[in-house]
């Protein structure tokens, strides 16, 4: 496993770099998304430098407000075009893996036409991101994609498309947390990873690990059962990056204590 932090797209992004490859963490998630860290906003060869000289590699992610499950064509066809802005960074700066968020939000059409509008983008969105020698994935979010069957007919229909699971996400909109129907789903997809904490409901808190009602024991379990050991973000946002750096230390915790003792980590023992 490998342990990444996401930049803050309203600080300056070569700053953000430089605090993350500081303090100890493998990658960064480089988000691409206003206030001001657009692909017009950021240099990609001060980016390039800094993320050299701290060792951290690059994954991709593109902004989450662009509407590309709009039922209008032509705004799909715009918030595309913004998208493919952001893959042309990425390959200049040899991102090998990126991700694209489903767009759960809708007016009047139904599920199935959002469903099929998101499928529209994503399809196009996978072939010009594996173009430039990448590898797409989706982050699931938002109501009608808490369901499997929904997913699973974009999945179906863009077979490069790999999955991108925040164990947050799948803690929203449901009784209970879902992680593990996602991963008997598409654990063979899984290709990346996004930890925070919440109490459920319908707010994306972005809370400490342990600050919320997820079971991090469980959720790790869930993780190494279907065989995943690659990158994994902390993307918990405070003004007070302890939070952060504590939530890190925790995964790491409970990452290596499972080596150990994986029984103690299923039943979520305090780790320090």
């Amino acid at each position: 496993m490998t342990i990444g932090a996401m930049n803050n797209p309203g600080r300056d992004c070569v700053d953000e770099i430089r605090w993350i490859g500081s303090h100890g963490f493998d990658f960064l998630d480089l988000t691409l998304e206003p206030p001001r860290a657009r692909p017009e906003d950021v240099d990609p060869t001060r980016i390039a430098e800094s993320c050299a000289q701290h060792g951290l590699s690059i994954v991709g992610h593109t902004s989450p407000f662009l509407p590309i499950g709009s039922a209008y064509a032509t705004v799909r066809e715009a918030a595309l075009r913004e998208h493919i802005r952001a893959l042309d960074m990425f390959a200049q700066l040899g991102v090998r893996k990126v991700t694209l968020h489903v767009d759960h939000r809708r007016g009047a059409e139904s599920v199935d036409d959002n469903v099929q509008t998101n499928l529209w983008s994503f399809a196009r969105f996978a072939k010009e991101a594996s173009d430039r020698g990448m590898i797409p994935m989706l982050e699931q979010f938002g109501e009608q994609f808490a369901k499997v069957e929904n997913l699973r007919r974009i999945f179906d229909g863009v077979p490069e498309l790999r999955f991108h699971l925040d164990v947050a996400h799948a803690n929203l909109w449901r009784a209970a947390n879902y992680a593990d129907e996602l991963l008997d789903a598409f654990g063979d997809r899984l290709a990346h990873v996004h930890v925070s904490d919440n109490v459920g409901g319908k707010d994306d808190l972005h809370l400490p690990l342990g600050a919320g009602n997820i079971r991090w024991g469980r959720m790790l379990k869930l993780l190494r059962r279907c065989g995943y050991d690659d990158t994994i973000t902390v993307e918990v946002f405070s003004s007070d990056r302890r939070y952060l750096l504590h939530s890190r230390d925790r995964l790491r915790a409970l990452w290596d204590l499972h080596d150990l003792a994986p029984n103690a980590v299923e039943n979520d023992v305090d780790v320090p």
